[in-house]
């Protein structure tokens, strides 16, 4: 039984479980083909999917990166699925399925333009079995919502900002181009084997028609969208994409969930309440989220952007900062411009004032860039892993975690990549920031020849991109090629490419669609014109019989300009031109004596035949050859020389063209293998990278950029050769001392360690294991050297000790631990103090601590030395417990 469409209270659209008649289950079969074959399907991956799409997992059969995501509109309230599976409209609902088909196209539009390194890439839309399907490159890894629960449960305040920052740059972005997400959260969010932080699942499109629908409830995420989103007339913007990231924020540090926010049932200060309670967040980050919670869209952030810089600088109160920027504010493609606080529908002229805001934006990075590279021992920006290239010069490994490594970064961008491990199938992936490779590409184009290289390089890109576009529209596919070929020739690195990639396949698919329909045209005439000759034949009209036969010769051969060597054109047309031949007119329709048997093809035909035929073939393979379309001219040639054996021109045109393939041929293999080892070395592989490497030199032997490359891998190598025999040392002293049972020794040898590798996860196992038993054996040492008793020791009593001087002058004599302020480390560690009748500490032990690395230690020893003004009952001095907090915090 297959649910069936009603419709009840007004227009919400809902289920019924009577039997839907014709429509079968919902989701396609596996190894079903869309596109021409070029994508297959391989399974469903939602269970339960969302009520208006329905999302698989695929494949592309022409790329090497196989792995897609493929979404189907599917609106299973407003349409079925037939045997065939293809999708139709239920009755009366075919303007509401068209109107939602339209959403989903343009949000495909719109990602597919707005092109930003931590946005999952689309690859294509398009219309097939009465649906629209979008297909994205499937990235390597798992959602921020998997990797939640195999840490189980949350994660740092500090790794959650590094995750988040990534996703507010892409949310900034996507807002520029007037998309609003709508359904950020941890399963929105993903983390990449390549360390990425990628944001893909957009449900603009399926809020935008649930609220046509009535069926808000359907696509709204419990706990994480805000109120705005469950009412039909709600006022959305970037605003509600800020709530629903902070949302993630929270749940990925609390553990848990906010309320559902349904209109009007969370209140300012319910937000404060959880966020109090949570106490896994500081003071300042508590105050950003309050902020970025706010229940109204005034009270929140206005932007991505400003919501980032927030957390990226904490301590300062949101409301010094200038984040309120004049935003243009995502909304539907038809909502009515409206004033005061209502959104306003973004036009063309605001789409091409962010258009223009982001190309300023890239310049300006343009010239940082240029300045920066002429201060070589300049570190790098925090969080950013620069994009590899052998074009380049040097770049960092990913993996190369040494002291030499580690004296090029600041400190923050090391605590950040410290903190942040998530475990995916037993494999810990380390963020180590913010990848932004669009910035890093801006500023290569300017470090090798300057921002005036640069400049000149985009101008003339986005000339050559609209040029071909305007012929495109035009129709003039011939010059709208040449125009995107010069377009991909001058292409800033900041492009991607795959705009002028689209365009060129487009004209692909319209010139394959005019030769076809001029090619059935073409062989319909003939057709028709051998039918007329026939009929005058049987009427014993030879003379026009002969002509019409001629005619239609004619046609066939005009068949064959557009689909050369077709079978079925080439037939017909020796047919038509043998009976034309025999019924003794010429091609001019001039009687003649029957025509010879042809010495090329062994058949009767009107002469002039082969001529023509081979006249046809050189201008087809002439202006193939102009396009530089080789495969191409090299099949026209041959085929001329089907009808001319001896044409020595045609055959020299065909070793020049097959000269020029095996060049191009050579250059292509040149640079995959160049691809191939740059992947590598971004990945931080470069044992696989020098092998690729080695491989385009034996293609194109002493390129300079290669050459550098592999010399760089062999000085990285060596050193990763030389820091690895170090790790060893330090690991087996560590391994001795804890056998020995000398805790502190072991602990100092593991910490060297974990100098040259950070993410070890033996040696930080041992190193935890050696530093609590040297705890213990310190605390079990005390107890044995402590005789007193702890039986006359008030809890309560009348006045309760204090410290002298107050607790700042016992924090000023607490030193912030190296290793801690080297890691970035903050946080508290409470002690209970025993304070005898004498003023002095007698005990001092840690009930709790929420850092590490030699705080509680510190904290300890600074507690025992302090002096104090002992408790008193009825007036006496007695023995007394005195709970102390010490903070550490980095200034």
């Amino acid at each position: 039984m297959y649910p069936r469409l009603s419709v009840q209270s007004g227009t919400r659209i809902v289920f019924s479980s009577a039997s839907a008649g014709c429509f079968l289950p919902m989701a396609l079969d596996p190894d079903t083909p869309l596109l021409d074959g070029r994508f297959v399907i391989e399974r469903a991956l939602d269970e339960n999917p969302v009520p208006f799409t329905t999302t698989y997992r695929g494949r592309d059969t022409e790329n090497e990166v196989a792995a897609v995501t493929i979404v189907e509109y599917f609106p299973r309230a407003l349409a079925g699925r037939s045997a065939d599976g293809s999708v139709a409209p239920r009755e009366g609902q075919a303007e509401t399925f068209r109107q939602g088909m339209k959403y989903f196209r343009k949000e495909a539009k719109v990602l597919r333009e707005a092109v930003h390194p931590n946005l999952t890439r689309e690859l294509e839309d398009f219309e097939e079995g009465g649906t629209a399907y979008r297909v994205s490159a499937r990235p390597g890894g798992a959602s921020l919502a998997t990797a939640l629960e195999k840490k189980g449960g949350r994660i740092s305040e500090r790794a959650a900002v590094t995750v988040m920052q990534p996703v507010l740059k892409a949310l900034h972005a996507l807002h520029r181009q007037g998309l609003l997400h709508g359904g950020v959260s941890p399963e929105a969010v993903y983390l990449t084997e390549s360390r990425e932080v990628l944001l893909g699942s957009f449900r603009g499109a399926q809020m935008q028609l649930a609220r046509k629908t009535g069926a808000l409830d359907q696509v709204t995420i419990p706990g994480i969208s805000p109120a705005e989103q469950y009412a039909p007339d709600g006022r959305r913007g970037p605003w509600t994409d800020v709530y629903a990231a902070a949302a993630t924020f929270y749940r990925a540090v609390a553990g848990r969930p906010l309320p559902e926010a349904h209109a009007g049932s969370l209140a300012e200060e319910t937000v404060a309440e959880h966020l109090r309670r949570a106490d896994t967040f500081s003071k300042a980050v508590r105050r950003v989220l309050e902020r970025a919670l706010a229940p109204r869209p005034r009270g929140r952030f206005q932007s991505a952007q400003a919501f980032a810089e927030a957390l990226a600088d904490p301590a300062k109160r949101p409301g010094e900062r200038d984040d309120d920027e004049p935003s243009r504010q995502p909304a539907p493609a038809d909502a009515p411009a409206s004033s005061g606080s209502q959104t306003e529908a973004w036009g063309p002229a605001s789409m091409a004032a962010a258009a223009a805001e982001a190309i300023q934006e890239d310049r300006e990075r343009a010239s940082r860039g240029a300045e920066q590279a002429k201060e070589p021992d300049a570190p790098p920006e925090p969080g950013r892993v620069e994009e590899a290239d052998p074009d380049d010069g040097e770049a960092p490994g990913a993996e190369e975690q040494g002291r030499e490594g580690r004296g090029r970064r600041r400190p923050a961008t090391l605590a950040a990549a410290a903190l942040l491990v998530v475990l995916l199938g037993g494999a810990a992936l380390m963020f180590t920031g913010v990848l932004d490779s669009t910035a890093g590409s801006a500023n290569r184009d300017a470090d090798v020849d300057g921002p005036a290289r640069y400049e000149r390089l985009r101008a003339e890109y986005e000339r050559l991109r609209a040029e071909g576009d305007s012929l495109l529209e035009q129709a003039d596919y011939r010059a709208a090629r040449q125009r995107y070929q010069r377009a991909q020739q001058a292409r800033p690195r900041t492009e991607t490419g795959g705009y002028v990639d689209k365009r060129l396949r487009e004209i692909e698919r319209r010139q394959a669609a005019r030769q076809k329909k001029r090619y059935e045209q073409a062989i319909r005439q003939g057709d028709s014109l051998q039918a007329q000759a026939r009929q005058q034949a049987g009427e014993g009209n030879d003379r026009a019989a002969g002509e019409l036969y001629a005619q239609a010769s004619e046609a066939y051969l005009a068949a064959l300009q557009h689909r050369p060597n077709d079978s079925l054109a080439l037939a017909r047309t020796r047919q038509a031109s043998a009976r034309s031949a025999s019924s003794g007119v010429d091609e001019k329709g001039n009687a003649s004596d029957e025509n010879p048997l042809c010495s090329i093809c062994g058949q009767r035909h009107e002469p002039g035949f082969h001529d023509r035929a081979a006249q046809m073939y050189r201008s087809q393979a002439q202006e193939a050859f102009q396009d530089e379309n080789y495969t191409e001219a090299r099949r026209q040639y041959q085929g001329l020389l089907d009808h001319k054996p001896d044409d020595a021109a045609a055959r020299q045109k065909i070793e020049e063209i097959d000269a020029l393939i095996s060049e191009t041929d050579r250059q292509e293999q040149f640079q995959r293998y160049r691809r191939r080892g740059n992947t590598f070395f971004q990945k931080g592989n470069l044992t696989e990278a020098r092998r690729e490497y080695q491989l385009a030199l034996d293609v194109q032997p002493g390129d300079s950029a290669v050459t550098r490359r592999l010399q760089t891998i062999e000085e990285r190598l060596a050193r990763r050769q030389k820091q690895q025999e170090q790790y060893q040392r330090h690991r087996d002293e560590g391994d001795t001392f804890f056998e020995n049972e000398e805790m502190k020794k072991a602990a100092r040898s593991y910490e060297k360690a974990l100098e040259y590798r950070p993410e070890d996860s033996y040696v930080q196992e041992r190193l935890k294991e050696a530093r609590r038993l040297a705890a213990a054996a310190k605390k079990k040492t005390r107890r044995q050297n402590d005789d007193r008793t702890e039986k006359d020791v008030y809890e309560h009593p009348d006045e309760q000790p204090k410290i002298a001087g107050g607790l700042k002058a016992l924090v000023q004599e607490v030193s912030y631990p190296n290793r801690a302020r080297r890691e970035g480390a903050e946080g508290k560690v409470f002690l209970r103090v025993t304070v005898g009748t004498n003023g002095a500490a007698e005990r001092v032990e840690v009930i709790r601590s929420s850092i590490e690395f030699g705080a509680p230690e510190e904290s300890v020893e600074a507690a025992r030395n302090a002096e104090y003004e002992p408790g008193r009952v009825d007036g006496k001095p007695v023995r007394a417990y005195k709970t102390v907090m010490i903070p550490f915090q980095l200034r």
